[in-house]
């Protein structure tokens, strides 16, 4: 029998099974070709036939091959070299081709309900639109991206905890970077699996949106936890992707050999480009349009008129009149925008510049900060990714932009008025009343920013100031509740109407909380991003060490970074058990989830692969996800 076998083989040369198996294909094709060819159409079926093996292989194969050959020389020089170009410890290759492949044959199996042929048919026979199936596909392909990325982060913590396991046994002669440059074995190990806890609990939490959203328990939203809709954005990104390139390419460069002085200038006009850059791949209404829908600020400006003073005094009376965020708010951004008309800055342009251009200020801001208190290495460390940040999607534009970038700035001024030595005492004491005067006005853009102050209280447990500065800045705090107070706007009234808008309105009332208790949370990591994910480990160790006790400097500069981030995390966590931020936190983390963003100053070095995953994370969500902010 071997020999028989092995006469087929050397004939035919290949198995027998391969034969048996090609003998089935031509004999299905045969039956195929067949029942086609019984078709009074199968001239019809034939062209399409053809057109599609064309157009597949002349047209589709070679631009997937260039996709694939790219994929694969890009992806080792994102990859930090260990010694004499060692490749690294798991390719990801695979763990991109494979979800790739699958989001592929999904996509042909979904396109005629995508483009929506047949409707009328479909309708007739179902009672269903097709409406649902980009949403469907688009969650598939994020279910599939998200296991891939999961099983990809567990094997290389797998591998790297192998390696090091190896080098304790057998130590190597490689050539390593300094220890103090590298995280531990241990913290590089766990920072993977927070990047795979990340992407799980994204993954899982639209999974169950939608599960929710199927069965009616919440119809407020298209694309739970995010208050937005899904769609497909392709060649209108290509602004997006070559600013993304670009600091990708130069920011690591620049923040070793730039100046201060003008790095800081340089970090403000990139964050503001990649702000913009993702917002007009929906056009000019990318950058306005979230300022001037119906339930938007621009449309209580009439009530306003030229007596804002009138306006503010019976605002809390009229409240229930105006639209959804005029009195969902307090009436500091209606004044600011009203400053703008009143100056000349007439329309909607002025106002989406203003607040493009004060939001992302703040990642300069943060810098300042963190320099200020932990160092200028770890400022400059940090500096790339405040401005490749996904968050950017939403400084361009929403008000809550503004709101980041007014906290951020009165941070860094108590920060600076807090370290200034004895001889610019007056210098100082400026800083403190102009920050106290920018947090005086923190609670009258937003009821929600009070959490906020966690921030600039761990800037004075950090600091440990003069009691004049302290007083300087609590003084001039004390002034704006003062002047709007005597205004005739008395801001616990002004929290009583919003929360009786909020139960009358019943959008977010209705939205269930044990969902959105945890989605909140999802999406403030997709406004974070992977590199800020893993980034946690090395964050709670530093925080675990603590700050009071005597520690080596760089080791004391660790703890401030964990100390300043873990205060938003702190906000964060009490906005969201209150239950009052069910749903819209998209806008409503953006002052917070900055200072998240300063954990990645842990990292030894601004990588470029961490840039790079920041940078897709904004693309993918701006490709697929359409917000009203």
């Amino acid at each position: 029998m071997r020999d028989t076998l092995k006469s087929v083989k050397d004939f035919y040369g290949a198995n027998p099974l391969h034969l048996l198996a090609l003998i089935g294909c031509f004999a299905l094709a045969g039956y195929a070709a067949s029942r086609t060819l019984a078709n009074p159409a199968w001239p019809v079926m034939l062209a399409w036939f053809a057109g599609a093996v064309i157009g597949h292989d002349l047209v589709v194969f070679p631009l997937y091959a260039l996709a694939d050959r790219s994929l694969t020389r890009a992806l080792p020089k994102l990859w930090p070299r260990r010694g004499a170009a060692a490749p690294p410890l798991v390719p990801a290759v695979n763990h991109i081709r494979v979800p790739a492949l699958g989001a592929g044959l999904l996509f042909l199996l979904f396109f005629p309900g995508i483009i929506r042929q047949g409707r009328q048919t479909y309708m007739a026979a179902t009672g269903h639109s097709q409406q649902p199936y980009l949403g469907r596909w688009l969650v598939l392909v994020a279910a599939m991206f998200a296991v891939s990325a999961v099983v990809y982060a567990v094997r290389i913590g797998r591998a790297r905890y192998r390696a090091v396991t190896r080098e304790r046994v057998t130590p190597t002669t490689r050539p390593h970077a300094p220890k103090s440059a590298r995280p531990a074995p241990a913290t590089r190990a766990r920072g993977w699996y927070a990047v795979a806890a990340w992407a799980l609990l994204i993954a899982g939490v639209f999974t169950w949106g939608y599960v929710l959203r199927r069965s009616g328990h919440s119809p407020e939203d298209a694309l739970p936890p995010l208050h937005a809709t899904a769609r497909l954005l392709t060649w209108q990104l290509l602004p997006a992707v070559g600013a993304a390139l670009l600091i990708i390419v130069v920011a690591p460069v620049l923040t070793r050999r730039l100046r201060w002085t003008l790095l800081v200038p340089v970090g403000w006009v990139a964050a503001a480009g990649w702000a913009s850059a993702l917002a007009v791949s929906e056009g000019t209404a990318g950058l306005v349009g979230p300022i001037t829908t119906p339930g938007e600020y621009f449309g209580g400006l009439a009530a306003m008129g030229d007596h804002p003073l009138r306006w503010l005094a019976t605002f809390t009376e009229k409240a229930q009149q105006y639209p959804i965020h005029v009195k969902g708010h307090p009436p500091g951004p209606m004044l600011i925008l009203w400053g703008l008309d009143a100056v000349g800055l007439h329309g909607p342009g002025w106002a989406a510049a203003l607040i493009i251009a004060v939001g992302s200020s703040a990642s300069v801001a943060i810098a300042i900060t963190v320099r200020t208190l932990a160092g200028e290495e770890l400022a400059r460390r940090t500096l790339p990714f405040l401005v490749l940040t996904p968050m950017a999607l939403w400084i361009a534009t929403t008000m809550d932009a503004l709101f980041l970038g007014v906290g951020a700035w009165a941070t860094a001024l108590l920060a600076l008025a807090a370290t200034a030595p004895d001889h610019r005492r007056g210098k100082g004491l400026a800083r403190a009343v102009a920050a106290g005067s920018l947090f005086g006005v923190l609670p009258y853009l937003s009821y929600g920013l009070l959490p906020l102050f966690a921030v600039p209280l761990a800037v004075l447990i950090v600091a440990r100031p003069r009691w004049r500065v302290v007083a300087a800045a609590l003084a001039a705090m004390l002034v704006v509740p003062a002047a709007f107070t005597l205004a005739g706007f008395w801001w616990p009234d002004g929290v009583a109407a919003t929360h009786q808008a909020y139960l009358t309105t019943g959008g977010s009332s209705r939205r269930p909380y044990l969902f959105f208790l945890i989605g909140d949370f999802a999406v403030l990591g997709l406004l974070t991003g992977p590199a800020v994910a893993y980034s946690v480990p090395a964050l709670a160790g530093a925080l675990r060490r603590g700050i009071g006790r005597a520690l080596p400097e760089t080791e004391r500069a660790h703890a401030v970074i964990a100390l300043l981030a873990a205060a938003a995390l702190a906000g964060t966590i009490a906005l969201d058990l209150a239950g009052l931020t069910r749903g819209e936190v998209e806008r409503i983390w953006v002052p917070y989830a900055a200072w998240l963003t300063v954990a990645t100053a842990l990292r030894p070095a601004p990588g470029r692969r961490w840039l790079a995953a920041q940078a897709v994370t904004a693309i993918v969500v701006q490709a697929v996800v359409h917000s009203p902010w």
